[in-house]
């Protein structure tokens, strides 16, 4: 897992900085802290579709006057500029509901961008009929729980207790409906299905994610639809050999299975029934990781597709040109784990790697790749050709394999 999340950006940590001011200023010592959760906690956000979930919690009960100012204080974030296309969704809890949780739990007050409309007509309106209990609260205590952001205040285990799974459960249930289901819908409902099965908190697209391996009973062609229009994996280039920690792919679904794979026969292309699975070992895994690690100790480039945390793709250049003129960078890397195949990450990965070796002055990129007809498929799509000059040590090395190049724009 790596060890950070991906950097917020600036206009997002603008907007955090400016709220976190207006929330100590108004609640003052009865703050207990401010949590961030969803999307963003779990390094899935991303400002072109979601929203910024944050909860409240006070020491004491708040009057009417100090909710109604904060209250201000969501609208006015949530009318910034520098607001996400989501908008805000906060929540105000108490301490002790944090500490004893009942299911549903009670709130004091609770805004989203679906509320803007009436508590901006009138707020103070608003502030007194929006409070009581919502069933989805004990399912963003577990979630800050597992993997919340403290913005302000205590930490998370000083103030959130356990949840039970059957609270859990519930609160999950209730945001699925029986039917039909489409959009944000049915990846809740996916994100239902991995919890009664795996007991995990899973993001909106990791839920999905898992279903088109698990659970078949789910549309596989509109859960691929939906995660392509969410582009999950943030495209993060490490600088240091240690923000790859050994475990860095171990949640990594290289398997591969392979039915066809290209040779070359008297100087021709053909494709011959070849069957293997291509996979990696848990040992493989960690060797990889090593090999990450000591690329970017030569001075070579890494680029790794984040998800919660979790690597779903990476590509890797090599540190120094190849070739009889240096032309050459190599491509050393490029992978996308199985669940996330279909969605155009390896063509992001891709394209941002050709910027890069473009960047550090090659003309072309030479991939010594493997020759199933479905890799191969892909490099042609992204424009690759047979190589005209072989490496011979990397045709040593994997005699199998298809030696590829791909011509980069010069700089401009």
């Amino acid at each position: 897992m790596y060890p950070s999340l991906p950097p917020r950006d600036r206009a997002t940590q603008r907007l955090l900085d400016d709220l976190a001011r207006r929330l100590a200023d108004t609640l003052g010592p009865r703050l207990a802290g401010v949590y961030l959760h969803g999307s963003l906690a779990l390094g899935a956000f991303r400002r072109e579709h979601s929203d910024l979930d944050l909860l409240i919690v006070a020491d004491a009960p708040v009057s009417q006057p100090v909710r109604r100012a904060l209250l201000d204080a969501l609208l006015d974030a949530d009318d910034s500029p520098d607001a996400p296309a989501g908008g805000l969704e906060c929540s105000l809890v108490l301490l002790d509901d944090c500490r004893r949780p009942t299911h549903p739990l009670p709130f004091a007050l609770h805004y989203s961008r679906a509320h803007a409309q009436p508590a901006r007509e009138n707020p103070d309106a608003f502030v007194r009929r929006m409070n009581g209990t919502d069933p989805d609260l004990v399912a963003y205590l577990g979630l800050i729980r597992q993997q919340g952001i403290v913005l302000l205040g205590r930490p998370v285990a000083e103030v959130f207790a356990p949840v039970s799974t059957d609270d859990l459960r519930d609160s999950l249930e209730r945001n699925v409906p029986d039917a039909p289901l489409g959009g944000d819908d049915l990846l809740n409902a996916c994100r239902l299905a991995a919890f009664r099965r795996t007991g995990l908190l899973l993001s909106k697209e990791e839920g999905a994610a898992w279903a088109r391996q698990h659970a078949p009973e789910f549309p596989s062609d509109d859960l691929r639809a939906l995660l392509r229009r969410r582009q999950p994996g943030i495209l993060v280039a490490p600088t240091h050999d240690d923000e790859l920690p050994d475990d860095l792919l171990d949640d990594f679904q290289r398997r591969q299975p392979v039915t066809h794979c290209w040779r070359k026969r008297d100087g021709q292309w053909v494709l011959l029934p070849i069957a293997f699975t291509d996979d990696w070992t848990p040992q493989q895994l960690r060797d990889n990781a090593a090999d990450l690690r000591r690329t970017l100790r030569d001075g070579g480039t890494v680029l790794l597709a984040l998800h919660a945390r979790r690597v779903i793709g990476f590509g890797a250049l090599g540190a120094r040109p190849i070739g009889s003129r240096d032309q050459y960078l190599q491509l050393t890397d490029l992978h996308v784990s199985l669940p996330w195949r279909g969605l155009g990450l390896g063509a992001r990965l891709f394209g941002r790697l050709c910027e890069e070796a473009t960047r550090r002055g090659a003309a072309k990129l030479y991939i010594s790749s493997q020759s199933s007809q479905e890799t191969q498929a892909f490099y042609l799509a992204m424009g690759c050709r047979e190589a005209t000059e072989y490496q011979p040590a990397l045709v040593a090395a994997e005699p199998c394999d298809c030696q590829l190049e791909r011509d980069l724009a010069p700089p401009r």
